[in-house]
């Protein structure tokens, strides 16, 4: 399991401990999203994230609720949002600028969600 120190101590072995004690976490590891597929946002959210990408996951339902965990890398980019929608089959993921480098992708560690039964 990979181990990244953030300033409130290590958010992968908290994270690992919820997994482990409980029913329907679903996770993803090590996933690429190419930059050239995020497009203009026209959801609500627009005003403050005008960029998003719709990542399809078929497991995905609309009722759940979703963690990201971006690269160091990625967040040292300081673009992406700590939001994210989720919707049936898809999890929406958005940016407020789209990278200024030659980044091709945004590399996520770990993508976790929990169906939330009764929302």
């Amino acid at each position: 399991m990979k181990q990244i120190q953030f300033a409130g101590g290590n958010a992968l072995k908290t994270v690992y401990h919820r997994i482990k004690n409980e029913e329907k976490i679903h996770v993803l590891r090590d996933i690429q999203v190419m930059v050239s597929s995020f497009k203009a946002n026209e959801d609500e959210y627009a005003e403050f994230y005008p960029y998003c990408v719709d990542v399809e996951i078929s497991k995905m339902k609309e009722n759940s609720i979703v963690e990201v965990n971006y690269s160091p890398l990625v967040l040292s980019k300081g673009i992406m949002s700590p939001q994210a929608r989720t919707m049936e089959g898809t999890v929406r993921l958005y940016v407020d600028k789209l990278p200024a480098d030659d980044t091709e992708v945004i590399d996520i560690d770990n993508l976790i969600w929990k169906e939330v039964e009764g929302a």
